[in-house]
């Protein structure tokens, strides 16, 4: 219960902006007087001896961004700043950790990928591959997949539109609320989902129109005239 409250604190904490001061592990567990565990064990000399080396260049080391892949697995928050920091350099590790057995290490590293941002389409289809998984257990990585689709935009709107038919409530909730900010560019999208036969489809369809507001009414009005009824 503990790992899962963990979990939704990062989707809370990181999507308003707060970058976590300090992080539990994974199991929840938390020391005697009830303060996090270390976050970090002391750094090694090798550690430093990396991260003094590449100081003197201006491009990030393999070796460094691996510094800093460990060092998220430990929960160091500094680490997601600087991740996200050396942005293109940092994406193929950051894909690797996708497939990593620990969920809470799965969401950070979607996270970042989401902060790197619409720079790097490449990271899509990973984060759509997570989508694609409606496993129960895997619901929170899909709902933070889903806010760090919003970042890349149109190439990410078929995705997030087959996400409005989710089995979660939550999932289809914030796919609806991630739609309804991306704004005008999916409200075609949008309309097509109306017509869909799955209700449940083309109810978080309306809902995101809905968060859209005024730059829909056109199309909306269309839909009113179309000649199937189903649409109107």
């Amino acid at each position: 219960m503990k790992g899962k409250f963990w979990r939704t604190s990062v989707i809370a904490l990181i999507y308003s902006g707060i970058i976590l001061s300090t992080i539990t592990y994974s199991d929840g567990s938390r020391s005697s007087d009830g303060s996090s565990k270390p976050i970090l064990a002391e750094t090694d000399e090798t550690t430093e001896t990396i991260l003094a080396e590449s100081n003197e260049t201006s491009e990030p080391s393999p070796s460094e961004i691996e510094v800093y892949i460990s060092r998220l697995r430990q929960g160091d928050p500094s680490a997601f700043e600087a991740l996200v920091a050396y942005g293109a350099k940092a994406t193929p590790s950051l894909i690797d950790l996708l497939q990593d057995e620990d969920e809470n290490l799965r969401i950070v590293a979607i996270a970042i990928l989401g902060e790197i941002g619409a720079g790097e389409l490449d990271t899509v289809s990973p984060l759509v591959r997570i989508l694609q998984d409606r496993s129960a257990e895997n619901r929170d990585s899909r709902i933070m997949a889903i806010h760090a689709l919003e970042k890349f935009g149109k190439p990410a709107i078929p995705a997030l539109i087959g996400s409005l038919g989710d089995e979660d409530f939550y999932v289809r909730s914030d796919t609806a609320l991630v739609l309804g900010r991306i704004g005008k560019p999916v409200v075609p999208d949008l309309i097509t989902a109306l017509r869909t036969e799955n209700s449940r489809v083309g109810y978080w369809a309306a809902a995101a129109l809905g968060k859209i507001g005024k730059p829909a009414v056109p199309d909306l009005i269309a839909a009113i005239n179309d000649e199937n009824s189903d649409v109107r």
